[in-house]
């Protein structure tokens, strides 16, 4: 665990790191140290894909689950597992490949 003021921790609802939890502090911590901004089609099973419904500001994390055919997610909105991207109504996405 990282339990700096920015890093990647989650003791409980009140006491959990903004990256736990935030799209934006999830992406920014991940780009920091362990992840890179990759095209959609580069991205492998167990990256991360963060949807953006209104053009401006992402507020949506998925987590990829498959690549071929179509991009497939898992995520914690309607426990879904397996869905594919294309089902979701969005205006950007942008991919984050983990790099360790």
């Amino acid at each position: 665990m990282d339990y700096r003021p920015n890093g990647w921790f989650y003791t409980n609802l009140n006491n959990r790191a903004p990256a736990f939890s935030g799209v934006e502090p999830l992406f920014m911590w991940l780009n920091r140290l362990y992840g890179a901004e990759m095209p959609l089609k580069s991205l492998l099973v167990g990256d991360i894909i963060q949807l953006s419904f209104d053009g401006i500001k992402y507020s949506h994390s998925l987590l990829v689950t498959s690549q071929s055919p179509n991009i497939r997610v898992a995520t914690h909105s309607d426990d879904s597992f397996d869905r594919p991207l294309e089902t979701y109504n969005y205006l950007s996405a942008r991919g984050i490949h983990i790099l360790g």
